[in-house]
């Protein structure tokens, strides 16, 4: 299988440990952690797979349209305002 993971300077080891990571449902810190690259970059290359996921059965399968949820995780997330009560 061919990754088109063009411009990163991540190393083809690197990338195996994020795509491993990711098939195994660790969040970014713990990846982060694991692999001793930063979370940010973790958060960055996971919303590249998730996106490269979601084009390809946009092109492969006419049974999606318009918004779908792959998972619950969200990625550049916004801070929680603090509730008053």
């Amino acid at each position: 299988m061919q990754y088109s993971f063009n411009y990163t300077k991540l190393k083809r080891t690197q990338i195996n440990k994020l795509l491993d990571c990711f098939l195994l449902g660790l969040l970014a810190l713990k990846t982060a952690k694991y692999t001793g690259i930063y979370r940010n970059t973790v958060n960055r290359f996971f919303k590249r797979i998730i996106i490269k996921i979601a084009n390809y059965l946009r092109k492969e399968n006419n049974i999606f349209k318009g918004e779908i949820d792959l998972d619950e995780a969200y990625f550049g997330g916004r801070k929680k305002e603090d509730k008053e009560e």
